[in-house]
């Protein structure tokens, strides 16, 4: 459930790895579609072609995500670059396939530069893989500062 972190020369990489109990095509929606992205991650646009545009605004933090797309595989993949004013951060790439049993795998790997808060950055995308996970079961998904507080300090003790 927690995310491996692994640090070598250079980089670090925060590797998710969920089973979500919902068909792939719904989850790729919640990716891929911004009205159904905007319940989870942030209101934007994502063009879904390699060099597509990328363009998320987050309004609680004000943090504006301006970047490329790099990698696109309709239901299957898609990774893009995690830039904005206030860190240039590596790719974010996420992977679907169908899951043992029934829903969705989904692996999300996001690199960064060695110079990131881990901990704080492997906090935050955990709290969105649960909004994710809300959301697509049609459930409120709103972000919990004390559930992020929790989650960081869990992160920091494993080492993030």
């Amino acid at each position: 459930m927690y995310a491996t972190i692994d640090r070598t020369a250079g980089a670090t990489t925060l590797r998710f790895d969920r089973r979500l109990p919902h068909p792939s095509a719904d989850v790729w929606a919640a990716l891929a579609e911004s009205g159904e992205r905007a319940k989870w991650l942030a209101p934007g646009e994502i063009e879904l072609r390699d060099g597509g545009r990328v363009l998320l605004a987050f309004a609680d933090g004000g943090t504006v995500i301006d970047s490329t797309v790099t990698a696109v595989d309709p239901g299957r993949l898609l990774e893009f670059g995690w830039t904005s004013a206030k860190e240039d951060g590596g790719p974010v790439r996420w992977e679907l396939s169908d899951a043992d049993g029934g829903g969705t795998r989904l692996v999300l790997t996001c690199t960064l530069p060695p110079e990131t808060n881990a901990a704080k950055t492997a906090a935050a995308w955990h709290m969105h893989l649960e909004m994710l996970d809300r959301a697509l079961a049609g459930e409120p998904a709103a972000w919990s500062m004390p559930r992020f507080t929790e989650l960081r300090a869990h992160y920091m003790a494993a080492g993030g």
